[in-house]
């Protein structure tokens, strides 16, 4: 499990006798990982309910594609062991299926697959629909999720934000946590995120194909990492102080519902109140009483744990105790007024005030500048600035915002990845791995990586005896000049030496996002036809080496010895393990081809890595874009990387 801290920062520790103080103090809720237990601990099951949105507003601009797309990668990223359900609606509410078994997802494709689109759009009574599910399957010890994807255009049931939102919150007092998903450009954002605040969850916007695996991996990440449920900050004053305004929760005295509280994470809670007391100069006074309740998720329904504590407040005459304000508590304030305008700017752009809205977005930006230097590790400015920019809904204002003030920017369309001229810095023209090796031969003792979780460090010298030896073992593979070779990892120790050994042995390096699953990691393979693979056993949440066995069957019967025949990778020959596991049958594990090939004859690579000219081919990165199922591949040669 995981510990769970609370501290209060106050704005200033002072407060000055004999007058109202208007005070502003920072809650912070840390939760941290028992690292003693972390291996051990296994997460418990999920009882999800998807709530998919088929009305006619889904048929443009591929939504309903899309959020199709996202619920075959939940389907795919879901142990064995989890239970799923899936509520279609138009005008009418449609259960799909019911507590199937995620072990079950091939079937389960083809019937989402099959869902077409409809008429109306009776959002409320998809969401109902939903929360009856959990009623009828009830399966003790699993966590309950509701993941309702839409574009919010309601127009049957209930329709405004205020009335859907009061429904979810009876849902959310049953121990039901609903994400929202918010789909396409032109999708509801005020009735969507009402829902995900509802219902305590999460907000996400699917806004293209290219991002939906990583914001389900993220969602789900979410719901097994929870640590605490149902969690509450009840803040009270005390001696005369009152709180006046806990931001972003409107109940004073309820205090701030923060519904799931997650492992290795931080929230900040701002809160606003006045203090007075006729003390004498110096005095030390209690000013706020603070309690966070939370629930284990194992016993929602048992007794909520509690941690408490108290701020006091220095009381004093010289008023230059006052004057400095915490950083912590002015970024986040700052934070806050921001997104209280966010609001704002929806308001004038449903308004067609264009002029207002980019007033009041500059103002915004004007406003982060002044504390951006404040920033703290967390990156809170610049996060508030990424998600402010990155607002469907004012994507037209920023467009009209830049052609205003920057119509003088011109760009030139480039045909190639490079182009060769006169310039004071030329590109170097080298392959990727002669770079290598002549910085490894000048600074052999030098660190180049650091790889803080794998708790690995690399010289130059090191790093290239393991390039040498995994290229080499390659070579003795088969592996020809021009064979692509798939990685499909993270940014792992073994993503950066097979780089090097791919650019040796004059292979075509194919970077696969390590979210990619199922059907999508095929089409990246087949599309360009890759000879080689190489996987860890998980990333994250997913099960990559699980998922890969159900693409590839004949796994189970085949020998290392000779190559593989899969019936859907017929190009995919050899597969490589990364990790420290013992052998695993069918795949090559890495750590044995680096220890042999520190035993291989190095004479044929060092002949193969001279015939690789700088204008080949060294990698290719998959691309895709909003509207298209289909991902685009990029080529880059060893002389575009310098």
């Amino acid at each position: 499990m995981a510990s769970i801290n609370i501290r209060c920062i106050p704005d200033n520790s002072y407060a000055i006798i004999g007058v109202v103080n208007n005070k502003r103090a920072r809650f912070e809720i840390e939760t941290k990982k028992n690292e003693e237990n972390a291996e051990a601990t296994k997460r418990n099951p999920i009882n999800l309910v998807l709530v998919l949105d088929r009305s006619g507003s889904m048929a443009s601009n591929n939504k309903l594609e899309f959020a199709k797309k996202a619920v075959i990668s939940v389907l795919d990223l879901l142990h064995d062991d989890d239970v799923v359900h899936l509520v279609a609606y138009d005008d009418s509410v449609w259960n799909v299926f019911e507590n199937a078994c995620a072990s079950t997802r091939q079937v389960l494709y083809s019937v989402v697959n099959g869902i077409k689109t409809g008429g109306s759009t009776f959002l409320s009574g998809g969401i109902e629909a939903g929360a009856k599910l959990f009623e009828k399957y009830v399966h003790p010890g699993y966590s309950k999720r509701m993941f309702v994807l839409s574009d919010g255009l309601a127009n049957v049931g209930l329709q405004t934000k205020d009335e859907i939102m009061k429904a979810v919150t009876k849902y959310n007092e049953n121990g039901i946590i609903i994400d929202s998903f918010g789909v396409g450009e032109d999708f509801d954002e005020a009735m969507m995120k009402g829902i995900a605040e509802a219902g305590r969850g999460q907000f996400f916007f699917l806004e293209s194909a290219e991002v939906i695996v990583t914001l389900i991996t993220k969602a789900l990440q979410s719901v097994f990492d929870v640590c605490g449920t149902k969690a509450q900050l009840i803040i009270r004053g005390r001696n005369d102080a009152i709180v006046t305004k806990i931001w972003g929760h409107e109940n004073i005295a309820l205090g701030a519902n923060l519904g799931d509280l997650h492992a290795d994470n931080l929230r900040a809670i701002l809160c606003d109140f006045t203090a007075s007391a006729t003390v004498p100069d110096g005095t030390e006074v209690e000013v706020l009483d603070y309690q966070l309740k939370y629930n284990r998720p194992d016993d929602v329904e048992g007794e909520p744990l509690i941690v408490s504590g108290q701020l006091s407040l220095t009381f004093v005459n010289d008023e230059s105790f006052i004057q400095e304000i915490h950083p912590k508590v002015k970024i986040l304030h700052t934070v806050q007024v921001a997104g209280e305008m966010d609001d704002r700017i929806a308001q004038l752009i449903d308004s067609n005030k264009r002029d207002d809205a980019i007033a009041l977005i500059t103002e915004q930006i004007n406003l982060l500048r002044q504390v951006e230097h404040l920033d703290d590790e967390r990156g809170m400015i610049a996060i508030t600035t990424k998600r402010f920019i990155t607002r469907p809904q004012i994507t037209w204002i920023i467009f009209q915002f830049k052609k205003r003030y920057n119509s003088t920017t011109s760009s030139t369309k480039l045909t190639s990845s490079y182009f060769h001229h006169v310039s004071s810095l030329p590109f170097v023209y080298k392959t990727l791995s002669q770079s290598f090796d002549e910085t490894a031969a000048k600074y052999p003792d030098h660190e180049c990586y650091i790889f803080k979780s794998e708790q690995k460090r690399y010289t130059f010298k090191s790093l290239k005896y393991e390039v040498d030896s995994l290229a080499a073992s390659l070579m003795e593979l088969g592996f020809e000049k021009g064979d692509r070779f798939a990685v499909w990892l993270a940014n792992t120790s073994e993503n950066v030496a097979v780089a090097f050994a791919a650019s040796k042995l004059g292979l075509i390096k194919v970077n696969i996002n390590p979210a990619y699953v199922g059907r999508e990691l095929e089409y990246c393979i087949n599309k360009v036809g890759c000879k080689g693979l190489l996987l860890s056993p998980t990333v994250k949440i997913i099960e990559s080496l699980s998922i890969f066995r159900r693409l590839v069957p004949e796994l189970d019967q085949h020998s290392i010895s000779r190559e593989l025949s899969s019936k859907l990778l017929p190009t995919l020959k050899h597969v490589i393990l990364t990790g420290k596991q013992s052998s695993i049958s069918g795949l090559h594990s890495y750590n044995n081809l680096i220890e042999q090939g520190k035993k291989l004859s190095h004479t044929e690579l060092n002949e193969r890595q001279a015939s690789i000219n700088p204008d080949s081919p060294v990698a290719i990165y998959y691309t895709s874009v909003v509207g298209e199922s289909e991902r685009d591949d990029d080529v880059h040669s060893h002389y575009s990387y310098e």
